[in-house]
């Protein structure tokens, strides 16, 4: 998926999501076989719609979703890939104000 691709399935709130850049050795694994998912959670308000790409310019992944907060509250956001039920990278996490 190229820039313009994954920035057209962001949607109109592209600014909004976020966008995580895992990079490692992950082998012969490929997010669009399914192998690869992304498992989001916000601790106010909810991390929806999320998806995981390739991303060859790190060798790794990138990955994105949507967060549903009320404006002006202020969220922990945690984001993760895993494959089969297992972790595959550390937790990424983020303090997050929406507006």
């Amino acid at each position: 998926m190229n820039r313009r691709n994954f920035l057209a399935a962001l949607g109109s709130a592209a600014a909004k999501v976020p966008v995580v850049a895992y990079k490692s050795n992950f082998g012969s694994l490929s997010a669009a076989s399914g192998a690869v998912e992304v498992v989001a959670s916000s601790s106010v308000g909810a991390a929806t719609r999320s998806f995981v790409v390739p991303n060859p310019y790190i060798k790794g992944f990138r990955a994105a979703f949507d967060v549903k907060v009320d404006p002006g509250q202020t969220a922990n956001l945690r984001a993760y890939l895993r494959v089969g039920g297992r972790p595959l990278t550390e937790t990424w996490t983020y303090p997050w104000r929406s507006e």
